[in-house]
């Protein structure tokens, strides 16, 4: 593969650590993604509420039998770091990854900040304990700020409320609307945004529609074809 051709504006099936030693260091603005952390299943209920029946899906047999349930910050993050400009990422996760990745927010001297996204529909509590009714957004960042004035207040603020579920492409897929909001506060038209865990593609399609070029790396085959297709049909509905 040579860079640039091959990366820029592209999704690429593969195993994200290795595709990311094939891009050049300093060369990437942002990154936002959601790495495969505590996967769930999402089975659909007799009431019709639930994401879809995952469980018995060719995909996640092949998530199976890749075993692509967790997610190693001590092995991911200082690669990201070498590729960017400088530190700037937003990466989803739940509460046991948060110290890890402060830690390694520490490590670089970077700033370290905590967003939520308050999710819909979660399971009466049990036990004690509370609504598991959020989800996590490390914000790491060094270096200078984006100019706040010439955007909303309300961009800044560190809760996302999701209104509805959006797992149309994906069991985990995150709110176009967030990543759109995450995008436009941290980068610039132009910039270059990786995820290299994509999914069905939610980044790619956000940076697309934002101006920016984007790469986008996962590992199953289907939906690196469901984020092609989405990014298709984005650029047909522009014609």
């Amino acid at each position: 593969m040579i860079w640039p051709d091959d990366f820029i504006d592209k999704v690429l099936c593969g195993d994200c650590l290795t595709v990311m030693k094939e891009i050049p260091d300093n060369s990437i603005d942002l990154v936002v993604t959601d790495p495969p952390y505590d996967y769930l299943w999402f089975e659909q209920d007799s009431g019709g509420q639930g994401g879809g029946v995952y469980k018995n899906s060719p995909v996640m047999e092949q998530i199976r039998e890749r075993e692509l349930f967790s997610f190693n910050p001590h092995t991911i993050i200082p690669l990201l770091y070498q590729k960017l400009r400088r530190i700037n990422m937003y990466i989803f996760a739940n509460v046991t990854l948060l110290p890890d990745l402060f830690e390694l927010a520490k490590q670089q001297e970077a700033h370290f900040d905590i967003l939520v996204m308050q999710k819909p529909g979660s399971p009466p509590a049990n036990n004690g304990h509370y609504y598991p009714d959020m989800e996590y957004i490390a914000f790491l960042k060094k270096g200078a700020t984006f100019n706040t004035r010439l955007k909303p207040n309300t961009m800044y603020s560190k809760l996302f409320t999701r209104l509805r579920r959006t797992h149309k492409y994906h069991p985990t897929q995150k709110p176009l609307d967030l990543v759109r909001r995450y995008i436009l506060v941290s980068s610039n038209e132009g910039d270059i945004i990786l995820d290299p865990f994509l999914g069905s593609g939610t980044t790619a399609v956000a940076a697309k529609q934002l101006g920016r070029r984007y790469i986008g790396i996962g590992i199953v085959e289907d939906y690196c074809s469901i984020a092609r297709d989405r990014l298709r049909q984005y650029e047909m509905a522009l014609r």
